[in-house]
């Protein structure tokens, strides 16, 4: 699997003041209001039942004033391949944990 697509719901903004960045928080979709799963979430659901996302935006750039309380988003997790420098550290790393268990 190299990505899922899971669905979200703004549950809080939390506004810029003097200079501070807007707060806003996603909640994950994994249920309807009546407590039955949600199917359009699933997949995603199903492997995690609860998550949340929380970002600081700069009150100077458009995302500003994208998210909205209550409103529903997409949210797309796309593993990203690893770089040459990644995989010669993973194999440092289980070369040095596989010395500590002998």
């Amino acid at each position: 699997m190299r990505n899922i697509i899971a669905k979200f719901q703004c549950g809080s903004i939390i506004p810029s003041t003097e200079g501070y960045p807007t707060t806003a928080r996603l909640n994950a979709v994994y249920a309807n209001s009546d407590g039955t799963i949600n199917e359009e979430n699933k997949s995603f659901s199903e492997a995690t039942p609860s998550g949340y996302i929380e970002m600081s935006i700069s009150p100077d750039v458009p995302a500003h004033k994208f998210f909205k309380s209550n409103r529903y988003y997409y949210v797309r997790f796309e593993r990203i391949p690893m770089t040459e420098q990644e995989i010669a550290n993973e194999k440092y790393w289980k070369e040095q944990q596989a010395l500590k268990e002998k």
